[in-house]
């Protein structure tokens, strides 16, 4: 077994990338999604936390997340014992959130909470802002937008790939979508 952590700091301010892998690579198990390629260019690790600070990009099982703050809890996964990797426990985002997952889906807000064991995250924005998602409700279908002033979603793995299975928006919930006819209009 290879445990490979690189956390490469500069005191210029110019990029830090935080990158963990664990060889032999095996399946995550379903809730657990693994840590992918993390970068800002502030990092900060307790041994037990990743903070990250300033254009925070992280690459994770379920997809692309992006945001100007995170704060990342890490977990010794114990599961398997012939493949100890590093997982997150928990996800903590604020500024500018955005996340883009494998299926296409798209959710932008100010603020939010991904528990990685669970799946279950929670998204929230501060006054005038909404939280935002764009999903498809089956493949080739057309997008379906909701806004709201509060959001919990739920990723659940699905062939391999994450997918939002489950949408509940709290205040001012908005839910926009296009019906096409057999002809595509």
């Amino acid at each position: 077994m290879v445990k490979i952590i690189a956390l490469c700091l500069s005191f210029m301010m110019l990029p830090v990338m935080l990158v963990g892998t664990t060889e032999p690579k095996t399946e995550p198990q379903l809730g657990q999604p693994q840590l992918g390629e993390v970068k800002a260019y502030k990092v900060e690790y307790d041994g037990n936390n990743v903070f990250l600070s300033k254009d925070v990009s992280i690459m994770h099982d379920f997809g692309s997340i992006y945001c100007d703050e995170a704060k990342i809890l890490l977990e010794e996964d114990l599961d398997d014992n012939k493949n100890k990797g590093i997982v997150a426990e928990k996800i903590f985002l604020h500024g500018n959130v955005c996340i883009d997952t494998k299926d296409g889906s798209h959710i932008t807000s100010d603020d939010a909470e991904i528990d990685c064991k669970t799946g279950q995250a929670r998204f929230t924005a501060i006054e005038p802002n909404c939280v935002t998602s764009r999903a498809r409700l089956n493949d080739g279908a057309a997008p379906v937008k909701t806004t709201a002033k509060a959001m919990r979603i739920t990723l659940k793995k699905v062939n391999d790939q994450y997918i939002l299975s489950d949408v509940q928006g709290e205040g001012a919930v908005q839910i926009e979508y296009q019906i096409e006819d057999k002809d595509g209009n």
